[in-house]
Formats: C-alpha cells, sequence, structure tokens
C-alpha cells in the first residue's frame, strides 16, 4: 500500500552504541536515510549520557522510567508518557534502570546529522 509501512519486530536493525553507557537503539530499515520523512524504532537506556539533539524527536515510554534533564530543570518520562525534545536542545538522559521507548525522529536521516562515531 503506498504510503504506509507496518514492520515486524523482527525486521529492526539493532546498533548500540557507548554514550559512556552502553545504550541500544532500534531502526527499520525501509524508512533509514531518506531525509525528507520520519523514521521510528525502539531504544533501550540504562545509565546517564548528554546529547545535543540535531533533529526533532519524541519518545512513548513502555518500560521504566527516563529523567530528562537540562540546567536545574528536570522532567521524567514514565510508562504510558510521551516526551518531545526540538531540534537543538541539549539534555541529560537519566535512567536509573532499564528503560524502553518506542521512538520517532524527523528528518530520518538523523544519523548522518548526528555526532555517532561511524554514523553515515
Amino acid at each position: 500500500m503506498e504510503g504506509v509501512f507496518v514492520f515486524a519486530g523482527e525486521s529492526e536493525k539493532r546498533v548500540s552504541h557507548d554514550y559512556g553507557q552502553p545504550v541500544e537503539v532500534a531502526v527499520w530499515e525501509p524508512l533509514e536515510g531518506s531525509s525528507d520523512t520520519l523514521t521510528a524504532g525502539t531504544v533501550t537506556y540504562e545509565g546517564r549520557f548528554d546529547w545535543t539533539f540535531k533533529y526533532d524527536i519524541s519518545f512513548y515510554v513502555l518500560e521504566g522510567e527516563l529523567t530528562f534533564r537540562s540546567g536545574e530543570d528536570a522532567q521524567t518520562a514514565r510508562v504510558g508518557d510521551i516526551a518531545v525534545i526540538h531540534r537543538g536542545a541539549t539534555v541529560t538522559f537519566d535512567a536509573p534502570a532499564r528503560c524502553r521507548a518506542f521512538w520517532s525522529i524527523y528528518p530520518s536521516n538523523w544519523m548522518e546529522l548526528s555526532d555517532l562515531p561511524g554514523a553515515k
């Protein structure tokens, strides 16, 4: 069906990154790399790290909780909560225990925009 994508969980491509803490990211290949659309996937966090966003992202927490810190401000997203972070924001991710979330990112070539080693 044109313009509609349904991806089975087994079609995910899992990528692990080390931000000082190991983070596992899963993306669905067919939406990856096109700058004119968004992409989606799941992510698992445990630990604390800083990140500056060069893209827009939203999270829907599936398991655990994830605290976003910026300066003296902090907001915690729990199961069922949605967090939206706009391009240009710098936050500290804080997940003291395993947190799993669904995410969507615009644009889908986010890895090319990021500072991840080896991201192209």
